[in-house]
């Protein structure tokens, strides 16, 4: 059969009896192309100029899941397939799926606006055609409650869902109007602004609702939500509404009260359910994140207010140890026994928002290090857990060729550092890598303390480490009792952040005090740590070690000392004479 006769007979399976002349006038205008492997025909949310007709080869149909990654929808492999045929149906405005050649081939496109034509003077082949797009919007509505909490299973059930489509720019609804309709996002993106203001206050995308708590409570919708790309969303029924008005219900009443907060753009993590409403707080953004560890955390976000709260659903807030922040404007609620992130309450404007509340998600656990650095200095030190480039890198005993790698799968099985060495005979040679065992075991004693750093001529800086006076605590008393062991000639351990990873140097000590150390380095070109130091200003935060080394000279001896050092060797010497 040629490819005219294919295309013809496939149009006219589309159109009724008496209007199948049609599929010969539109056969007529089709254009045959080849394509090549990876070629996209259509993209999600591009304006449809046209219908597709496979001739020969293989086409794949891609919509996007909730972390915005493209997934396979169908597979079209029969010659003679029609595709795109949905997007030039009612008041439909563009594609809401991606069409891509899996392979080389052959295909007729059909010009848009005729076929759209000549659908019009036939109603049975829309109404056909109507209904295996509310069957596919069905599939594609099964296929996202796999992906989302039990809580939308109300709302993606229901009986013949009806998409409605908006163009970038295009209004859902403004705030203060009746709240009549409550939508869940297909595609596309929706901005929430403040009508005060014009801010964008959140950005929903696929799988959230909007608009519940307003409909189920017959009161005014609080915010404007405007289309920021070409969108489409499913008009919730009376009864998807009303389950997840009561599931709102029944979560804020387990809750207890604690009101934290959602509506912000975090880690690539599903969202469950999102909503707009008014309480005695004011308007409320609130959305519920599927956290990757498991479990729901709520999010509030009140936009008038310029405040928003984050707390584990379930979390034990009668039981829960609570940081501050110095200024009193940030809370983080935390697991007593564990360290573990339950809660947290800041400003919507704070910098380390996102941050905070991944740590939520991702149920981290804070150091007593990081605790600190919040509570005493207002600061979210948080590095990547997933390690980087520093002392837990490469090799690590030379003497024994052992690896970091073995080190670190030896401490993931729970490893002690004595049962280390006897396993693998780190530091039984030179010693040298001794100390390092524990940064393995994260048993290593460091001390936070905050930087003044001073230029001084020829490229060197003088950077004093200031660690305070012990405050009555038992645990800083300790701390502070291992830097007071600091002797001429010994270095220590520091750890800085350096693009959100901890960078471990050793320095060797030229000063100290019973309040701080002081190291002086001599900055490298393209040095990760020489740049750090050269850009940190007074205050910034770093780690830092037990002072170690035996560098100097035996207590009690009067004879003089003899150095005979090279290299890097000369700066103990320098310090120890």
């Amino acid at each position: 059969m040629s490819e005219q006769s294919l295309v013809r007979a496939a149009l006219e399976g589309l159109f009724s009896g008496d209007q199948r002349a049609a599929a010969h006038s539109l056969a007529a205008q089709a254009r045959f192309e080849t394509v090549g492997e990876g070629q996209v025909l259509m993209a999600e949310g591009a304006a449809a100029d046209d219908l597709f007709v496979l001739c020969a080869g293989r086409l794949h149909v891609y919509g996007r899941d909730g972390s915005g990654a493209l997934g396979l929808v169908a597979s079209i492999e029969q010659a003679g397939q029609v595709v795109g045929e949905q997007a030039f149906i009612d008041d439909r405005k563009f594609r809401n799926a991606t069409l891509i050649a899996l392979q080389s081939g052959r295909v007729a496109r059909i010009p848009g606006d005729a076929f759209r034509e000549h659908l019009a003077r036939d109603q049975a082949a829309l109404a056909r055609l109507s209904a295996i797009g509310t069957r596919q919007l069905e599939h594609r509505l099964s296929a996202l409650a796999l992906e989302l909490d039990d809580s939308l299973g109300a709302a993606l059930s229901q009986s013949a869902p009806r998409a409605r489509q908006f163009d970038a720019g295009e209004s859902l609804f403004t705030a203060g109007e009746p709240a009549l309709h409550a939508f869940l996002i297909v595609s596309g993106q929706i901005g929430l602004t403040n009508p005060h203001n014009g801010k964008t206050e959140a950005r929903l995308g696929r799988g959230l609702t909007l608009g519940v708590d307003a409909v189920a409570s017959g009161g005014e919708h609080p915010l404007n939500a405007v289309a920021l790309e070409p969108s489409e969303v499913v008009a919730l029924s009376d009864v998807a509404i009303s389950a997840l008005w009561e599931q709102t219900a029944a979560d804020a009443l387990a809750g207890g009260g604690f009101a934290l907060g959602q509506g912000i753009q975090t880690s690539s993590t599903h969202v469950a359910l999102s909503s707009t409403s008014r309480d005695l707080g004011g308007a409320c953004i609130t959305t519920d994140f599927l956290a990757p560890a498991g479990g729901v955390v709520r999010v509030k976000h009140y936009p008038e207010r310029g405040q928003t709260y984050a707390l584990i659903k379930g979390a034990d807030v009668a039981a829960a140890q609570v940081i501050a922040t110095p200024q009193g404007d940030r809370l983080l609620t935390l697991d007593p026994e564990t360290g573990d992130v339950w809660g947290l309450s800041a400003p919507s404007d704070w910098t380390d928002l996102p941050r905070a509340i991944d740590l939520l998600l991702q149920r981290q656990q804070l150091s007593a290090i990081e605790q600190e650095a919040f509570a005493r200095h207002g600061r979210l030190l948080i590095g990547d857990r997933a390690g980087g480039e520093g002392a837990l890198s490469g090799m690590v005993c030379s003497c024994r060729a052992v690896t970091a790698i073995q080190l670190q799968d030896l401490a993931a099985e729970g490893a002690s550092v004595d049962d280390m060495v006897a396993r693998t005979g780190a530091g039984t040679v030179c010693g040298g890598c001794k100390d390092l065992l524990p940064l393995f075991t994260q048993t290593a004693q460091e001390t936070l303390c905050w930087i003044a750093p001073e230029t001084l001529p020829g490229g060197v800086v003088r950077v004093r480490l200031n660690f305070g006076s012990n405050d009555g605590n038992a645990e800083k008393k300790a701390e502070l009792a291992r830097l007071d062991r600091a002797k001429a000639g010994d270095f220590i351990r520091v750890s800085a952040m350096v693009r959100g990873q901890w960078l471990q140097r050793p320095y060797t000590l030229t000063d100290w005090d019973d309040s701080s150390l002081e190291i002086t380095v001599k900055l490298e070109d393209r040095g990760q740590f020489s740049d750090w130091l050269r850009a940190a200003a007074p205050g910034d935060l770093v780690k830092v070690g037990t002072p170690e080394g035996h560098a100097y000279g035996i207590e009690g001896e009067t004879r003089p000392l003899v150095f005979i050092v090279a290299g890097i060797g000369v700066t103990p010497a320098l310090a120890a004479v």
